[in-house]
């Protein structure tokens, strides 16, 4: 299935080496594992950009937080 910025789709896992990644992002991935987010935007690189600031942002902190991940580790919403 083609994604396109603004649909709905489910984090259904974290992308393959996020253990590699700093402690902070490995959270940010547990805390949005099985949740539905927008995809904000589709790099050059294929990867997608999730809008995860409204589970991440009061946990982790900053603002407007995202994760960026290949189109396998998402399903679409029904």
């Amino acid at each position: 299935m083609d994604h396109k910025e603004g649909d709905l789709v489910i984090l259904m896992k974290a992308p393959d080496g996020v253990e590699r990644l700093p402690a902070e992002t490995q959270r940010a991935f547990q805390l949005c594992l099985k949740k539905s987010y927008r995809i904000a935007e589709i790099t050059d690189e294929g990867l997608l950009v999730l809008d995860v600031s409204h589970d991440v942002d009061p946990v982790i902190g900053g603002k407007y937080n995202d994760l960026r991940v290949e189109v396998d580790c998402v399903r679409a919403t029904k």
